[in-house]
Order: C-alpha cells, then structure tokens, then sequence
C-alpha cells in the first residue's frame, strides 16, 4: 500500500466517523429538547391539577362558611324584630365555628394562584380572588358588626360566588387544553 492510499483511507473513515459524530449529536440534541419540553409539559400539568385542586379546596371551604350563614340569618330573622347588637351576637358563635374554613379557604387560595402563575394562566390574581374576597369581606363585615345582611342578601352573594367559581374553572379548562 502507497501513502496515497493510506492518507486516502484513513480520510475517508474520518470523515466518516466526523459525519457520523455530527449526526449522533444532531439527534443527541434534538432528543434531549424534545425531552425537556415533555418534562416542561408535565410539570406544568401537574401544577395545573394541583391548582385546580387548591382553587376546589378554597371554594368548598367557602361554600361551607356560605352555605351556612343564609340558614343562621335566616333563623334569626324568624323570630322578633330584633336590635343590630342581637342580630350579631346571634350569629358571632357560627362565625366563630367557620372561622377555619374561611381561613383554610386563604391559604388554598394563595398558594393556587402561585402555582397558575407559574404555568402562565394570564387571569389576574384579582378576578381569580374575587370570589373568595367577597365571602373575606362578609365574613369581616359580620365578624366586626359594620354591617347586617339579610338570608336573600346571602343567598344572592353566594349564588354570585358559585357562578364565579364555574366561570374560573371554565378558564382553567380552556388553558389547559391550550397547553
């Protein structure tokens, strides 16, 4: 053999063995993205359900403090027509009793909206937590005595807050199947 033919050689296994370099790292690569925007997808997904699942937990909490305060308000308007100061010492042990679920309510609530912004869900936080800051709200206006609400007067912020919760949930919906 000639040193002709040994250069010759020994060029084309290296170029061989360069394409074939080249192309294993071609695909190496385009696995490894194709890779990481799988695992990108899941966690977003899973944060998403675990989402879901806090705003369930925040609106269930609220529907107990909700559901409950129309049937109180509504024993006490049955009897007698009674003074302001009645009217809310009559109902300050049953705000006591659903404190923790106003509360439990909160810290749902937060920590979904942490975990929509970090998928990209686009609602403000503010109509995400209108609901919610709505019950905060009556429950601080009853708690603190600033102002008396009538059973009807519940019953329609509560029916507003559950309409609320199934337009949000809507929305999640429609992100998700956008993801």
């Amino acid at each position: 053999m000639e040193w002709i033919q040994v250069a010759d050689s020994a060029v084309k296994i290296g170029l061989g063995a360069v394409i074939a370099g080249i192309s294993t790292y071609a695909t190496i690569k385009a696995k490894s993205n194709s890779d990481k925007e799988k695992i990108k997808l899941e966690n977003r997904i899973a944060l998403l359900q675990q989402a879901s699942q806090d705003l369930e937990n925040s609106f269930a909490n609220a529907r107990r403090f909700l559901n409950r305060m129309p049937v109180k308000v509504s024993s006490i308007e049955e009897g007698e027509k009674i003074s302001d100061k009645e009217y809310f010492q009559n109902l300050k042990p049953e705000l006591v009793k659903l404190e923790d679920s106003i509360a439990e309510s909160s810290i749902y609530l937060n920590r979904a909206i942490s975990n929509l912004t970090l998928v990209g869900f686009t609602t403000e936080d503010r109509a995400l937590k209108l609901g919610i800051t709505d019950t905060f709200n009556l429950r601080d206006d009853l708690f603190f005595e600033r102002q008396r609400y009538s059973s009807q007067e519940l019953n329609n912020l509560r029916m507003k807050i559950f309409r609320q919760h199934a337009t949000l949930n809507e929305q999640i919906a429609d992100f998700f199947m956008d993801l």
